[in-house]
């Protein structure tokens, strides 16, 4: 039986945001992966299925939501440790976190460098020993994005000139500004004890 399109947009969200949660992608390539399994059923669709992010992340909320809240608790901390430990790291980049991290814990660190060129990014990290990988851009956006390996999991870091630092950002999906946060704020908004036993 033929799926609706509107089944199809609830199915591949749950599946993304299991692959959000379970692999640490990030959403683009996770929905990407989570649409491959419908094959022609999509090509059908003409885009109509892929769901849009707000979807994915309900989808993602309803997921943690039946996990044990210890456990939940030991990921949020470990994420806010590796967020202040690359906020920390990246400093010569004037570096914000973005995302939900402290108030989800979603499986992906994510945050905004401001370099006079990406190349100065990429070269800080070569003398550095750090591990990394260019990533796929996401559709209509002008920076450059790189996967940086950590101890304790995958930092992906968008880089922009150093002329927007000031400058916020819309959200595509809500056209709401993209909140972001300092190491200084960061250690403001998260429970002082717990990072400082985490550092």
């Amino acid at each position: 039986m033929t799926k609706s399109h509107d089944e199809i947009r609830i199915l591949i969200a749950q599946n993304t945001a299991k692959l959000i949660y379970d692999e640490g992608l990030d959403i683009t390539r996770a929905r990407r992966k989570a649409g491959k399994r419908f094959g022609a059923e999509l090509s059908l669709a003409h885009g109509h299925y892929l769901p849009r992010a707000n979807e994915i992340y309900q989808q993602l909320k309803f997921l943690m939501a039946g996990c044990d809240a210890v456990i939940l608790n030991q990921r949020r901390n470990r994420l806010i440790a590796l967020a202040i430990d690359a906020l920390d790291f990246f400093k010569p980049f004037s570096p914000y976190l973005i995302g939900d991290v402290v108030d989800t814990p979603y499986s992906r660190v994510t945050m905004r460098l401001y370099a006079d060129h990406p190349d100065d990014v990429e070269d800080y990290l070569y003398n550095h020993d750090i591990l990394f990988e260019t990533s796929e851009q996401v559709p209509h956006s002008h920076h450059d994005r790189l996967l940086v390996s950590q101890d304790d999991g995958i930092v992906e870091c968008m880089i922009l000139p150093r002329s927007k630092q000031h400058q916020l950002i819309k959200s595509t999906m809500t056209g709401k500004m993209i909140p972001r946060l300092s190491i200084q704020q960061l250690l403001t908004l998260c429970d002082r004890a717990s990072c400082t036993e985490m550092l």
